[in-house]
């Protein structure tokens, strides 16, 4: 099995934040629902759904709050550049997206993740409290 620096992204950006949102959100008796002998697709599988609302939620925050300048055009050539051999050549954004916006990339990711398990966790005590 091959593992690209695709799907490497893919899982850090959508799956990730999806199983941090299940773990937190399953609590005491029903701590059950997730363990680790579920199968790994099917721990994928169901966390994708959550992981997609966080990004979308996480991203529009963050627009709003400290004005996104880049288009998802950019995005999407930027993760183009990442995920290719090289043969292509690097697009300027890609360029100054390395040098200058990598580190505010991190700190993105590391709120998409501390996000998502808030929201976990409070959604599963909002329901817990409201029967």
């Amino acid at each position: 099995m091959n593992l690209t620096l695709g799907f490497i992204a893919f899982f850090i950006a959508i799956v990730i934040p999806g199983i941090l949102f299940r773990r937190f959100f399953f609590f005491g008796e029903f701590s059950k629902q997730f363990n680790t002998k579920d199968p790994v697709l099917h721990s994928i599988f169901f966390s994708i759904i959550p992981g997609i609302v966080m990004q979308i939620i996480c991203v529009t925050f963050y627009k709003l709050s400290f004005g996104f300048e880049s288009s998802y055009l950019d995005v999407f050539t930027i993760f183009r550049d990442i995920t290719s051999d090289g043969t292509n050549g690097t697009q300027d954004s890609t360029k100054n997206f390395i040098e200058n916006d990598i580190l505010v990339f991190f700190i993105y990711s590391v709120c998409v993740f501390s996000f998502s398990a808030f929201v976990g966790w409070t959604c599963s005590r909002f329901i817990r409290a409201r029967k």
